[in-house]
C-alpha cells in the first residue's frame, strides 16, 4: 500500500508541472556529414558538467528536453569523424534553441575544434516580443532589486510611486511568476515577493503576444527562473546601503545631512548538494532578501497620543493644548521588507527531476500622513 502510494506521489508531482509556465528549454538540430552533407546517426551529444545528452537518429536528428535555462560547453562526438565543441550554448525558457553541426572525417588524430556559439539575429521560432536576462549579465548590471533590472529593458518605465508599468499599461496588468508558479498578489496583482539578484537563473519579460500557457495579464509577463544547487558547496553576500538628501529643508525635513545606512539591502545565496546523499540526486539552494528604510518624510514628536486639549468655557477662543513629547525627529514613512526563497531538486532517475520550491514575504511600512506630522505616533502602520 505505501509503495502505491508513493508511486502515485510522484506520478502527480510529474504531472502537474505542465500546467504553469514553463521553467526548462530544449536543443534540437541535426548533425551532417561535412564532405557529402549526409546526415549521420549515431552522434553522442553530451553537455559538459551534468547528466544532460542525447544521440541523433538514423536521420540525423537530436532533441533535448527540459534544459535548465544558462550557458552550457555542448560536445559532438561520433567513430569515425572528428570531436566537435560548442561552448557558449544559450538555452532560454520556452525556447528551441538550433544547432546544427557538420563533422568531419576523422583521418587523422586532431585535437578538440571549439567553435563559440552566436545567437541567431533573427528567432523563428519567437512569436512575441520577449527579452531574456541570464545570470551572467545580471551580475555584470549595477542593480539591486529586480524593479531596477527591469527598468533597464524596452518599453519597461517606473512611477513616482516605484510601480512598474510595460507599454503604456497599468502596474497591476503585469503576470509575474517564479519558477513558473504566480507570485502575483490575488487582491491587485502586485508582485508579493522580491528575489535576491544573485539568486535569478534568467528572467525573461514577454511584452507582446503572449502563448496560451499564461493568463491574467495584459501589459506584460515577468518569469523568474531561480538557481539550483550543484555538486559543490557555495555561497555569496552582498550589501547594499545609501540616503536619501536634499537641500529643501521646507519641503523634506531632516535630509540635509548625509546618513550612510539610513537605506540599505541584504542579499545572501548558499547551495550545495544534501548530506547522506549523491550530490547528483538531491541538491539545495536557499536565498534572502532583506531591504530595510527610514525614508525620506520625518515628523517631530512634539505632541503624544496622550495630550489634551483645553477650552475656557468661558473664553471659545482661549484654547490650550498640552505638549509632552521630546522633540525628537520621527520617520513618517519607513519600510522594511524580508523575501526568502528555497529550492530543493531531487533527482531520482537520469531522465527525471523534481523541483520543490518555498517562497516567504513580509513587508512592514507606513503611510506618511501630514496631518500627522507633529503627533507621528498617532498614525496607522
Amino acid at each position: 500500500m505505501i509503495l502505491r502510494l508513493l508511486v502515485l506521489f510522484f506520478f502527480l508531482c510529474l504531472i502537474s508541472t505542465p500546467i504553469f509556465s514553463g521553467t526548462t528549454g530544449k536543443l534540437s538540430g541535426s548533425v551532417k556529414d561535412a564532405q557529402t552533407g549526409e546526415p549521420i546517426p549515431g552522434v553522442n551529444i553530451i553537455f559538459e558538467g551534468n547528466n544532460y545528452g542525447a544521440a541523433t537518429d538514423m536521420d540525423g536528428y537530436y532533441l533535448i528536453n527540459n534544459l535548465p535555462p544558462g550557458a552550457y560547453t555542448v560536445n559532438f562526438s561520433a567513430i569515425g569523424f572528428t570531436r566537435k565543441s560548442f561552448t557558449n550554448v544559450k538555452i532560454a525558457v520556452d525556447f528551441t534553441t538550433k544547432l546544427d553541426v557538420q563533422l568531419t572525417t576523422q583521418t587523422i588524430e586532431l585535437q578538440t575544434i571549439v567553435v563559440e556559439a552566436e545567437s541567431p539575429l533573427i528567432r523563428k521560432d519567437l512569436t512575441s516580443s520577449q527579452v531574456v536576462v541570464d545570470a551572467g549579465q545580471i551580475a555584470s548590471l549595477p542593480v539591486e532589486s529586480i524593479n531596477q533590472l527591469l527598468t533597464l529593458q524596452a518599453g519597461i518605465v517606473q512611477g513616482a510611486g516605484g510601480e512598474l508599468h510595460i507599454r503604456g499599461g497599468r502596474s497591476t496588468e503585469i503576470q509575474y511568476t517564479v519558477n513558473g508558479v504566480s507570485i502575483s498578489n490575488p487582491f491587485d496583482n502586485t508582485k508579493t515577493v522580491n528575489i535576491a539578484t544573485n539568486a535569478i537563473q534568467e528572467l525573461s519579460v514577454v511584452s507582446g503576444t503572449f502563448n496560451a500557457e499564461y493568463g491574467n495579464a495584459l501589459s506584460g509577463i515577468v518569469n523568474t527562473v531561480t538557481k539550483e544547487g550543484g555538486s559543490q558547496y557555495r555561497g555569496k553576500i552582498s550589501a547594499y546601503s545609501g540616503d536619501y538628501l536634499s537641500t529643501h529643508k521646507d519641503i523634506f525635513y531632516n535630509i540635509d545631512d548625509i546618513n550612510p545606512i539610513n537605506k540599505s539591502v541584504f542579499e545572501g545565496t548558499v547551495s550545495g548538494p544534501i548530506p547522506f546523499f549523491e550530490s547528483r540526486v538531491v541538491s539545495f539552494f536557499v536565498s534572502g532578501r532583506l531591504e530595510q528604510s527610514r525614508g525620506y518624510l520625518y515628523g517631530i514628536r512634539e505632541h503624544t497620543i496622550y495630550d489634551s486639549v483645553y477650552r475656557n468655557p468661558l473664553n471659545p477662543n482661549d484654547i490650550k493644548i498640552s505638549k509632552t513629547g521630546d522633540g525628537s525627529t520621527v520617520p513618517m514613512n519607513p519600510s522594511r521588507e524580508l523575501s526568502t526563497t528555497a529550492k530543493l531538486t531531487v533527482k531520482p532517475f537520469k531522465a527525471v527531476k523534481i523541483n520543490y520550491d518555498v517562497l516567504y514575504s513580509k513587508s512592514n511600512y507606513k503611510f506618511y500622513n501630514h496631518d500627522y506630522k507633529y503627533n507621528p505616533d498617532a498614525t496607522y502602520n
